[in-house]
């Protein structure tokens, strides 16, 4: 373990002074548990996962990987991989936060929006009252198409309409 416990404290760039710090330990204790003349006792071990994601199998062992991944680490790779906005990632974080149930209903309203994307509805050019009743009737039409086929998607999805 006083292999893991070094590295782990350069990874962060600290010294045994400023590691020890963080922790409640003095530099001399650090140091020594680093040397292995102390071991560290168990609310020192989970202190350090807590604090710093630490894989607990790791940090005694050596192996596996030196850090737990958090959602907010996963959420920042898919953010570096994807060069994700702010609102890409408060959307994302929102839906994790989500019912199971709410999630559903989210997933059926995008993919009415996904399947709807190419359709244009006929835009109103005129207040109502002075529109002809054939520009009425192609308004309206266009908004009935519009919703049957919001509905034959959700049918063909498997999707309850939500």
């Amino acid at each position: 373990m006083k292999k893991q416990l070094k590295e782990l404290r350069q990874y962060f760039k600290k010294t045994q002074t400023d590691f020890g710090l963080l922790c409640g330990k003095s530099r001399d204790t650090i140091s020594n548990y680093e040397l292995g003349r102390v071991a560290p006792d168990e609310s020192f071990i989970k202190l350090i996962c807590m604090k710093f994601n630490v894989n607990e199998n790791w940090l005694r062992t050596g192996q596996g990987d030196m850090f737990i991944e958090t959602m907010d680490s996963m959420i920042e790779n898919l953010a570096k991989k994807y060069n994700l906005n702010e609102n890409d990632i408060d959307i994302i974080k929102n839906y994790i936060q989500l019912s199971e149930e709410d999630r559903k209903k989210f997933v059926d309203i995008i993919k009415i929006i996904y399947t709807n994307k190419g359709t244009v509805t006929p835009k109103r050019t005129k207040p109502d009252h002075k529109l002809t009743p054939e520009e009425k009737r192609r308004i309206i039409n266009g908004e009935i198409d519009q919703e049957e086929k919001a509905t034959t998607s959700s049918a063909s999805t498997g999707t309850n309409g939500m």
